[in-house]
């Protein structure tokens, strides 16, 4: 990696654009359980060659059939390979030594921080760390993001590092255990220099990347995967070596801080901001409740052995280290703790825990040990910074003496965790254990071949060999024409490898269901969920006030059934598509999504979108006959205008209105009539448009207003993206405030309106004497005052120009359109 790492005339040292050199549009490594496994070296093409979309009826079938196929046998091949890396691991945990030991601790930290950190992020953006409270805080999320920054701004002021513009003024940074690079991007901000971060996580360094570029950064903000122990850096490097919380992961602290002074220039600074327990007296040790605490943290953050400021202050002292000052900032954290606990307890908290995994769910289940360490002082925020001697200077050492310097230190080795493969800083993603077969680069970039140990080629062709296809044509001949064809076998092919790939890997049946999941889009899927069988409810509601709802279920039951799965296949098939042919923006605006972060390739995308439609085109030739056309009429025309909508040429969604028109037409019309004029007929109540009474229409016109708030709010948190590749949206052309207070208008204005309506209507039933009537629209205008207040409350303290913000608050909308549905 030495190659890698130059600070030339524009400060490249790992990633500059999205462009050919870029890992996000050429090729890069990913560490292979994000895409669907644990221990897989991913050399990827970040855009391969997708399957053509305009073929979908002649694949769909395919696609569809291999589908179902490999779901029936996928179990047996997933408990096949456990029990070989069963063995496998139980060999390995007899022959593994100390170094191995350190090694799968890095392991393991990369593992915890690929799958923790988008859920962070979500959650809380891009800095990893604590913020800095003054005492008596008390805030919203806004302000403990921004408390955040401020522990930044406050160790550089408490550091006494000079201002841009004045002497001594830093101009090459090193950030150790940059995340997604928020402290990188500050300091390069702040100080206009050249800032290089490095991570143990590939899918960090990522979207580090990514999120720089996006910021225009990219030019002096680098990021790469590297060992803090062997940092493949020359001596006398940084002007300013930075570690926020990152000491703590360090299984030889005396190793980490002498790397430090290596790579500071003479004068040059270090700051030093980690976890660490209370300093102990001569001969004191840990009580054992202390010990049992720590040890619980160690396990889930995947710490090596604690140690104190005060050591960390004599392994400076033996490095030579000059100007040297230490502080305790424990009571400035103390808020943050209950802060993140409060954040997981939230409906977005569970569900971005769910996305995270285990490692993550694990991680979140010890938040109130940290907690509870700080409280009882076993735990402290300590801080050091202190300065390399300057050359010629009476303390000062070369890299060689400041090792000799360490000889006498004690090392902190971590304890062995048995883990399935090594970490090399070389080389940080793992080796496979699947077959060469080059299809599976493209499918889910990530695999590599076991018995070379060299990832596959990324340009390779998806079918140039014989091998790829499963079999020769003659073999096929007797199938049908349909299975015969090059592009269904291509497509089966596909999912064939996607399916060896998943049960090849740790843990890749729940991998591959949370990526089909995240590209799903879940919070438009959720919105089908609740939408088809509230609407169907709806119109069943006048035959279960008159036969009882126990007459009506069974039938109900399986009107909703037959409505609801190609419901949720169209729901799959827009918003895939729409990801197919928007990856470049969402690059920029959501790196986070599936085939962005790498998850998820282009070719296998194409096939769920086709095997999604492919389903709903066999449904309705299957039920030609079953008095389904309102269905057909609403799946075609959706399906219709989800394709337009995204794929080039017409790609409605650069003309505002165009694209406002579709997600009302979808969203506010076609879902609410179609599945209501369904049910109608499908319970016998009426047939044709005699099914578009007042109520129907009632609720199509609230949705369809609400389908408009939406398509105006969408946009808002996207506009960077939307800008670089030219999608021209109102929030583009208008503005993010004045596209947030339009939108947000009409939400409320929505609300009042039904407020009022139901509340107006409440009276005069109670006037008449309907008092089960005057009830039920006195509740639901007290849901609607209740939802108004509810996105008031969101509303309050959101910046426009925040996106993260903003976004948050686009998804709280969504939640008031999933209770509309309820009501």
């Amino acid at each position: 990696m030495d190659s890698a790492y130059s600070l030339d005339p524009r400060g490249n040292l790992a990633f500059t654009s999205l462009r050919a050199s870029s890992p996000l549009a050429a090729g890069s490594s990913l560490r292979g359980h994000d895409q669907l496994g644990v221990g897989l070296e991913a050399n990827h093409d970040g855009r391969p060659d997708m399957l053509p979309l305009d073929a979908t009826n002649s694949t769909g079938g395919a696609a569809w059939l291999m589908t179902s196929l490999l779901i029936s046998g996928l179990g047996l091949s997933a408990m096949r390979h456990r029990r070989q890396r069963r063995k496998a691991g139980a060999r390995g945990a007899r022959a593994r030594t100390t170094a191995h030991a350190q090694m799968t601790l890095q392991e393991g930290i990369a593992d915890m921080y690929d799958a923790a950190s988008a859920v962070w992020v979500e959650l809380w953006g891009e800095h990893l760390h604590h913020g800095y409270y003054p005492e008596g805080f008390k805030g919203n999320m806004a302000q403990h993001r921004a408390a955040q920054v401020d522990m930044i701004e406050r160790t550089l002021e408490w550091a006494g590092v000079p201002e841009k513009g004045e002497e001594g003024c830093p101009q090459t940074v090193l950030d150790v255990g940059c995340g997604v690079g928020g402290s990188s991007r500050h300091l390069q901000h702040k100080y206009g220099a050249k800032t290089l971060g490095i991570t143990l996580s590939p899918k960090q360094r990522d979207l580090a990347q990514s999120l720089s570029e996006a910021r225009g950064q990219g030019e002096m903000c680098s990021f790469q995967v590297a060992d803090a122990l062997k940092m493949p850096f020359p001596d006398n490097s940084f002007d300013l070596v930075w570690s926020m919380e990152s000491g703590e992961h360090m299984p030889n602290k005396p190793e980490f801080m002498r790397q430090l002074h290596r790579v500071c220039k003479p004068g040059g600074r270090i700051i030093l901001v980690t976890w660490v327990h209370r300093d102990l007296e001569e001969g004191e040790d840990l009580k054992r409740h202390e010990k049992r605490l720590l040890s619980w943290i160690n396990k889930a953050y995947h710490l090596p052995r604690w140690v104190s400021l005060a050591d960390y202050v004599e392994i400076a002292k033996g490095l030579g280290f000059e100007n040297m000052k230490i502080d305790d900032w424990t009571k400035n954290i103390m808020p943050f703790w209950g802060a993140v606990i409060r954040s997981a307890f939230t409906p977005k908290g569970w569900w971005a825990l769910w996305n995270g995994g285990w490692q993550t769910l694990k991680g979140a289940l010890v938040m109130p040990l940290m907690s509870r360490g700080y409280n009882m002082g076993t735990i402290k925020f300590g801080l050091l910074t202190a300065t390399k001697a300057a050359e010629g200077g009476e303390a000062a050492a070369s890299s060689g003496g400041a090792k000799t310097a360490t000889n006498a230190l004690p090392v902190f080795s971590s304890q062995a965790r048995p883990r399935g493969a090594r970490y090399s800083p070389e080389q940080p993603a793992f080796a496979g254990s699947f077959g060469s077969n080059a299809l599976s680069q493209k499918l889910f970039p990530g695999s590599r071949t076991a018995s070379s140990g060299v990832a596959a080629s990324s340009g390779s062709s998806l079918f140039s060999s014989s091998s790829c296809l499963g079999g020769n044509e003659a073999g096929s001949s007797s199938a049908p024409r349909f299975f015969r064809s090059k592009l269904a076998r291509r497509a089966a092919t596909t999912l064939k490898e996607q399916a060896h790939h998943i049960s090849s890997s740790q843990g890749g049946v729940s991998e591959a269901l949370r990526t089909v999941w995240d590209f799903s889009r879940p919070h438009t899927l959720v919105g089908t969920m609740l939408s088809v069988p509230s609407v169907m409810m709806f119109a069943a509601a006048p035959q279960v006030a008159q036969h009882g709802l126990a007459a009506v279920a069974p039938k109900l039951l399986g009107t909703v059934l037959f409505g609801l799965v190609p419901g949720l296949c169209v729901n799959l098939y827009i918003t895939g598509l729409n990801q197919i042919y928007d990856v470049d923006i969402d690059r920029v605006n959501k790196p986070y999504l599936p085939i962005p972060a790498g998850r998820l390739s282009l070719e296998a995308a194409g096939v769920l979108c086709m095997a999604a439609l492919g389903l709903v085109a066999a449904w309705s030739f299957w039920n030609l006959d079953s008095g389904s056309w309102p269905l057909r009429i609403t799946f075609a025309v959706s399906a219709l205008l989800g394709t337009v909508y995204s794929m080039p040429p017409f790609r409605l969604k650069r003309w505002p209105t165009l694209a406002a028109l579709s997600i009302i037409t979808v969203r506010g019309l076609l879902v609410n009539v179609g599945f209501y004029c369904f049910a109608m007929e499908a319970l016998g109540l009426a047939k044709g448009f005699a099914c578009l009474d007042a109520r129907a229409l009632a609720a199509a016109a609230y949705f369809a207003v609400f389908g408009l708030v939406i398509s105006l709010m969408k946009d808002v948190p996207d506009i960077l993206g939307d800008k670089i590749k030219g999608i021209e949206s109102l929030s583009v052309q208008l503005g993010p405030e004045t596209m947030l207070s339009v939108a947000t208008g009409v939400l409320y204005s929505l609300l009042t309106g039904t407020m009022s309506i139901f509340g107006f209507g409440a009276v005069q039933a109670f006037q008449a004497g309907a008092t089960n009537l005057g009830a039920t629209r006195a509740a639901l205008g007290l849901a609607a005052l209740y939802g108004l207040q509810y996105v008031v409350g969101r509303r309050s303290g959101v910046e426009p120009t925040d996106a993260k913000g903003v976004y948050d608050f686009y998804m709280d909308v969504w939640k008031v359109f999933y209770a509309s549905y309820l009501c």
